[in-house]
């Protein structure tokens, strides 16, 4: 190699940021790398990684149910972005667990009841909470060898991207989902909770979104939205349209609120620029009626404004756990949607093997 060109690859290095070459590895490598038993990270049998650290973990649990509400518009729109990468799409599509309105219910409500039992508890083995991940870590190698037969396994950039839903949107748009306060120190702890849930699903360090200074991750996630989500969630694939609106209209039965059209169209804004504001986005999402258009600013107003006001969050956070409760003793709109036997959505955590 010539000094010439020994130069040249020293700059290209020097102008890469530690954001833009985890990105980088991440969708190149990471989508070579899978995330169940083929890989011996997957297996690892350490019960902790070296980096847990427990303050910081309940820290992190605390600084959810703060934010309670906020927290969890965070992860349904978070979700629904990590819907419109085409490879997980189609890891969605081949389970067939969430292709109409009843699954789609029933696999995001147990999907929600999975979480709260992640930051219900503390982080020990043989807790409901253990339990739980050793379960959606269970399942989650299923897929991964169902996904073999037709498509390819479930890898570690696959993994990294839906570790994005929980918590992308809160750090890097959080007021605009309805987060508005919390240090740096609150977000390092919100941030090394979703690292320790990555590591227990078996993603690698070197993938692991949530590693790093809060600055640098508030910097990869952009660059994800940037690289990845929005550019996805623009070709507006008609298998993307029909999943996110299975998912929305099995989620009305604990929001009642939630619009597909205009509930779409404002995650499609933040997943703009984000000193862009909701006049300057035309046009939207979709082509909205009056009232659609009017519940997304509604949405947006709710978000933006009233979170900002202590009384409102804590109300709001009081009729959302009132909603959970709801929901694990007495779905009634879920009753009247899909029936008794199918709206009831129980975990078994007793004993994981």
């Amino acid at each position: 190699m010539s000094p010439k060109s020994e130069r040249k690859e020293s700059e290209t290095d020097v102008d890469v940021t530690p954001a833009e070459r985890y990105v980088n590895l991440l969708l190149t490598e990471g989508t070579k790398v899978t995330c169940d038993e083929t890989n011996e990270s997957f297996n690892r049998q350490e019960n902790y990684p070296a980096y847990y650290d427990e303050a910081l973990f309940r820290r992190g649990q605390q600084f959810f149910y703060y934010h309670i509400s906020g927290m969890f518009f965070n992860k349904l729109s978070g979700l629904l972005v990590v819907m419109g990468v085409p490879s997980i799409l189609k890891i969605l599509m081949a389970t067939n667990m969430s292709s109409s309105d009843k699954t789609a219910y029933r696999r995001y409500m147990a999907t929600i009841l999975h979480m709260l039992q992640w930051y219900d508890e503390d982080f020990k083995p043989g807790t409901e909470a253990w339990n739980s991940l050793l379960q959606v870590r269970r399942m989650h190698n299923a897929a991964s060898k169902k996904c073999a037969k037709k498509l390819n396994r479930i890898t570690q950039a696959e993994m990294a991207l839906t570790q994005f839903g929980f918590c992308g949107f809160a750090l890097v748009r959080s007021k605009k989902v309805g987060i508005h306060s919390g240090t740096e120190e609150d977000w390092a702890a919100f941030l090394h909770f979703w690292r320790v849930i990555g590591w227990m699903l078996g993603i690698e360090d070197r993938f692991n979104l949530c590693q790093g200074s809060v600055q640098n991750i508030r910097k990869i996630c952009n660059l994800l939205i940037d690289r990845v989500y929005r550019p996805s969630i623009g070709k507006k694939d008609p298998d993307f349209l029909s999943m996110t609106r299975y998912m929305l209209n099995g989620m009305w039965c604990m929001t009642p609120s939630l619009k597909y059209e205009s509930t779409l169209s404002y995650v499609w804004f933040l997943l703009q620029d984000g000193n862009c504001s909701l006049e300057d986005l035309k046009p939207h999402y979709f082509e909205l009626t009056a009232y659609q258009s009017f519940k997304m600013y509604l949405t947006h107003y709710v978000m933006c404004t009233l979170f900002a006001y202590n009384w409102f969050r804590v109300f709001h956070n009081y009729v959302h756990n009132v909603s959970v409760w709801l929901m694990k003793n007495f779905p009634f709109l879920a009753y009247y949607e899909f029936g008794f036997r199918d709206s009831r959505v129980v975990l078994n955590l007793k004993k994981v093997e």
